[in-house]
Parts: structure tokens; sequence; C-alpha cells
């Protein structure tokens, strides 16, 4: 018995993608996105209803110094009724997650396409990318609970798993996280964050890999409306720098029949 990917090829069963801007988006730019459905409604058809309960206590009356801000959301969902694709933009952030994964260069091609939209529809010129978010979901199953091996799934010797993790049983889980110091594209700092967690589901266990990565740009000059232009593609840089470090840091956690089994060296 073995640990199987959540996949034939791969274990990714979602896919994060995040840019935090400022200045943000205002309730009045939100309507323009949600009243421009028509141009990505073949990809998210369904524009969902985010209700938002806001409330400030004060002392003297006065009514809250900030209205509330209404996302806009758009989502595509599967036959089963599982989330296949889903845009959010909310007051700072442009947010795609992604629930189908067949290769980066699909899933980086609509998002590229959805992001590039949302920038045409910015109405400040000089909005500014603060920092880009690239999350990875893999996950693993051991079916029942017999002969559980820890160690058939992961790398026992890498320097982020405790030597006593096959002591623990079926049940554990290992989040930590710290900065990158490798050199980067455009000047800034990477957080990796890896959360990985082994928990009971439908008479399985399911070993999850949360896989963080999330690039700071320093002195930020990258702004959202030029960013993906033909001439300036500092977005899809960055993003292909944070799959680089994404692959490599669930490749340190995984044995090397596992990174084989899910072709982690393959695009």
């Amino acid at each position: 018995m073995s640990f199987e990917p959540a996949s034939n090829r791969h274990a990714i069963v979602k896919v994060l993608f995040v840019l935090q801007v400022t200045p943000g988006f205002d309730n009045e730019e939100l309507d323009a996105i949600k009243n421009a459905h028509n141009s990505w409604k073949e990809l998210l058809p369904a524009m969902d209803k985010i209700q938002i309960i806001g409330f400030e206590i004060g002392t003297d009356g006065q009514q809250p110094s900030t209205p509330p801000f209404f996302p806009a959301s758009f989502t595509r969902y599967k036959p089963d009724g599982n989330l296949d694709l889903r845009l959010i933009v909310d007051n700072n952030n442009i947010i795609i997650e992604c629930g189908s994964y067949s290769s980066w260069g699909l899933v980086w091609k609509n998002t590229q396409n959805l992001i590039s939209k949302i920038a045409d529809l910015s109405r400040d010129d000089n909005r500014k990318i603060n920092s880009f978010s690239l999350q990875y979901t893999d996950e693993f199953v051991w079916l029942g609970e017999e002969n559980y091996e820890v160690g058939n799934l992961l790398n026992l010797e890498c320097k982020y798993i405790p030597p006593a993790i096959g002591d623990y049983g079926c049940a554990w889980h290992l989040h930590q996280g710290w900065f990158n110091k490798r050199e980067h594209p455009i000047p800034g700092k990477t957080l990796e964050r890896m959360n990985v967690s082994s928990s009971e589901r439908n008479d399985s266990w399911i070993v999850q890999f949360e896989n963080l990565n999330r690039y700071d740009v320093l002195d930020s000059e990258i702004l959202l409306r030029t960013a993906l232009s033909e001439e300036n593609l500092q977005i899809e840089k960055i993003f292909d720098f944070l799959h680089d470090a994404n692959k490599k840091l669930l490749g340190k956690f995984l044995n090397d029949q596992i990174s084989k089994r899910i072709e982690l060296n393959i695009e």
C-alpha cells in the first residue's frame, strides 16, 4: 500500500493567485467590474452575491467613517457542484482560485486573461502592486489506517520535518514559514509557508500540503495597468518565479518516489 495523489498525474486540488494592490478599488470601481461581467461570462458564468455586514461601535452617534466594500465575485462550478474557477475583486485584492488543474501553462493563461481584464477596468493609472501570492494545495490519500507509514510519502531527511514524525500516528500537522533570501527578479522578499496536515476523511487519511509563496515587492513601482503589457511582463515573471519556488519547496518535503510519481520536475 502507498500514498496516492489526488489526481492521476499530480496531487493538486487547488491553486490560488492573489495580487495585493494600493490604492484599493472603491465601490464605484467594484460596481463597474460587476457591470463588465459579459467580458468574462463565458469563462465565469455565475456572478456571486456576497453579503457584507459591517458595524462600528462609537460613543458619539456618528456614522462609520468609511463605508463597507462590496466585493465583485464570479464563479464557474464543476458538474458535481464543486468550485472550478473563481475571480474575486475586493478593496485591495485581486483573487483567482482554480479548482481544476491540468498544467501551469493553461492555468496561467486563464489567470493572465482575468488579471488583464480587471487591469483594463482600473480607473487609477497609478495603482501599484505591493505583493504577489501563489498557493498550491496538494493532497495524498492513504486508504484505511492499517500500516500507515508516513515515510512512504515524506522525505524523512528533510530539515523541515522532525525526526519523530513517524511516532505521531495518523493524525499530525507541521505548520511553519520563513522569509527566503534567494535572488529575486525584482527587489523584494519572499515568504515561504508550508502547512502539512494529516487528517481523516471518508475512511481514508489525507495528507494535505498548503504551500504558499508570497512575494513582497520592495518600493513597488509595478503598475497594475501596465504590468502585463508585451513590453513589461513583470506579473508573469514574478508568478513564474513563485511557481518555481513552490515546486522546489514541495520537492524538499516529498521522497523521490512520490516526486517521480507526480512528475514534479515536469511542466
